[in-house]
């Protein structure tokens, strides 16, 4: 029997520059025997220590089952019982500063441990039914409801935070250590939105009861999630000793000193496994299955019974058509494109609208909102400026945001509070608004310091786009506008995230009159039948007016048009306050529509 030793080679990049690991991007460094997983659309198979993790690579376990995977850059994925994750994306490359990891769960438990994609310059995200959960430099968990009406649970455990973009627009965010967000759900996306304190962890790394080592940590594991004595888990062997070698890498700028040493005892543990796998015996030769036993012999056939006298012979049979020639085989179906890479079709600056509710659910006086993106550097810079402020504004640097499509950019900062930083993110679904790609929304939260006070924090949405001076509007003419309003409900308890409703306006360019409409927004309509888009007020640009139903709501809202790049007034765009004292109802959020094909506005 001949042996040979598997052998990987590692550089400093940590599995980067090996010419066969053409699709490889990890290990699996940790097992259970329930496990399995399949690449593609292919068979599954069980799950071994120290097998190759591929892109595309999909993992289920049973009630029994757990497996830890190590990708190159050091992010880590623990799959508890009865979960399923799949490896979408995996880009690593520390010579150009450039790490991306992509992961879709589909239920079950799961903690992640950031690596060098979860760090600024890197993208670190996983899909879950409800949303996408954006991770920087982090170590959380996520507890899936899959099929059944269960919440999603997703805890922070250690790192800058956490952030969810709801399918329905909504969102969360935890940033710091030891919180935790149950998410409702609505649909395919969030409903209620909570916050709490991590009571009791899930330490998906657990065998489970009934499973062979059950109460122990996962094979291969040092002392488990929830003891964890590293700061990491899933690895062979006891705690490494600290290593005081400089191994920083161009994405490890964060100046997080816990996180770097993590990242320093994970690339130690990472060799010290592969110098632990076992030898894999090879037979030599490899048998050959026995040669399958003759047939037996036929029986004789009888003897024939005497022939009778013979019939006259028949008229000959006319010959058979001769068999057709066989079809030839069909050509192979051709591979199938790839994937298209995500679409960053903006660029350069945009002006809008945002508004926000206060901590204690108050709504706060609108402002503007102004963004530029860049897709050469793919990043995202911005400014909020609610008039509460008093003329200050909160700002983000582009080297602080990031964008890698219209659906998915983000940045943040830290400006009142370590632990809750300032975040700009994007609607998970741009087209909630209007069926409209020339422009773009989503929310912000933020608080700053000035004029001796604190302002904020302030948590609520924007929208943008490429918004047209009064000079560029039509002279005459109608438009009607219709499209939706998205955005926040506080009932003077919880706040609820993503509500929808629907919003028309109606505009005589002529006279600059018009009526404005909100309706169906958490049961409520609103509105004005004074628009005046020659009423800017206070505003830098677009135009304003106050909103009632009538009764006993109240509010103002913000507007301005979007010119799709031929059309001054292709869209109207705004943002919107109201409250219900009666009712101890308050609610936030910004409308877009796009003007219909019939309004006969006349260009100027």
């Amino acid at each position: 029997m001949a042996k040979h030793t598997q052998t990987i080679a590692i550089t400093s990049a940590l599995l980067l520059s090996v010419p066969a690991w053409a699709q490889q991007v990890g290990t699996a460094a940790g097992v259970s025997p329930a496990a399995s997983s399949r690449s593609g659309q292919g068979a599954l198979r069980q799950v071994r220590l120290g097998d190759h993790v591929l892109h595309n690579q999909h993992f289920q376990t049973d009630a029994n089952g757990v497996v830890q995977i190590l990708l190159a850059d050091g992010t880590s994925f623990t799959i508890g019982p009865r979960s399923a994750l799949t490896i979408d994306e995996f880009v690593y490359d520390p010579r150009r500063g450039t790490a991306r990891v992509a992961a879709s769960a589909g239920r079950g438990v799961l903690r992640f441990i950031g690596g060098a994609a979860s760090k600024p310059g890197g993208s670190a995200t996983v899909k879950t039914p409800v949303g996408v959960a954006g991770i920087r430099g982090a170590i959380v968990d996520f507890a899936l409801p899959g099929d059944g009406p269960g919440p999603l649970r997703i805890d922070l455990h250690y790192g800058d935070g956490v952030s969810l973009s709801c399918n329905n627009g909504a969102g969360g965010a935890l940033s710091a250590g030891g919180q935790s967000m149950l998410v409702s759900t609505d649909g395919d996306g969030c409903g209620v939105i909570r916050h709490a304190s991590i009571q009791q962890p899930l330490n998906p790394g657990q065998v489970p009861a009934g499973a062979p080592g059950a109460g122990q940590p996962l094979a291969g594991d040092a002392g488990g999630l929830g003891a964890a004595p590293n700061g990491l888990a899933g690895f062979s062997g006891a705690p490494m000793p600290e290593d005081t070698t400089d191994r920083s890498q161009p994405l490890q700028t964060d100046g997080s000193p816990g996180l770097a040493l993590a990242e320093q005892q994970l690339q130690q543990q990472l060799l010290e496994l592969i110098r632990q796998l076992p030898p894999v015996d090879v037979p030599s030769p490899m048998p050959q299955p026995p040669a399958p036993a003759p047939e037996p012999a036929p029986a004789p056939a009888p003897e024939p019974a005497p022939a009778p006298a013979p019939e006259p012979a028949p008229a000959p049979a006319p010959e058979p058509a001769p068999a057709p020639a066989p079809e030839p085989a069909p050509a192979p179906a051709p591979e199938p494109a790839p994937a298209p890479a995500p679409a960053q079709t903006l660029e350069g600056s945009y002006r809008g609208f945002a508004g926000a509710l206060d901590a204690s659910g108050q709504t706060r006086m609108p402002g503007t909102a102004e963004l530029t993106f860049s897709t050469a550097n793919s990043t995202v810079s911005a400014r909020i400026s609610p008039m509460q402020w008093e003329g200050l504004s909160w700002e983000l640097e582009g080297s602080e945001g990031r964008y890698a499509a219209d659906n998915d950019f983000d940045g943040s900062n830290i400006t009142l509070d370590p632990n809750a930083p300032n975040t700009l993110q994007s609607a998970a679904d741009p087209t909630l608004l209007c069926d409209c790609d020339y422009l773009t929304w989503g929310r912000w939260n933020a608080g700053i310091e000035g004029n001796g006070t604190s302002y904020g924090p302030f948590d609520g949405y924007w929208v943008a786009g490429q918004l047209s001076e009064v000079a560029e509007l039509p002279q005459s003419g109608q438009a009607t506008y219709n499209g939706h309003a998205v955005g926040m409900v506080s009932d003077g308890v919880d706040i609820t995230h993503g509500v929808q409703g629907d919003f028309q306006a109606v505009v005589d360019f002529g006279s600059g009159q018009g009526s404005l409409q909100i309706s169906n927004f958490d049961g409520r309509s609103f509105g004005s039948s004074n628009l005046d888009i020659n009423n800017s007020g206070m505003l830098a640009w677009g135009f304003q007016g106050e909103l009632s139903d009538g009764a006993d709501i109240n509010g103002q809202y913000q507007a301005g048009f979007a010119s799709d790049g031929s059309d001054p007034a292709a869209a109207m765009i705004g943002t919107f306050s109201a409250d219900d004292a009666n009712a101890g109802w308050s609610a936030s959020g910004v409308f877009g529509g796009t003007r219909d094909g019939s309004g006969g506005a006349q260009q100027p």
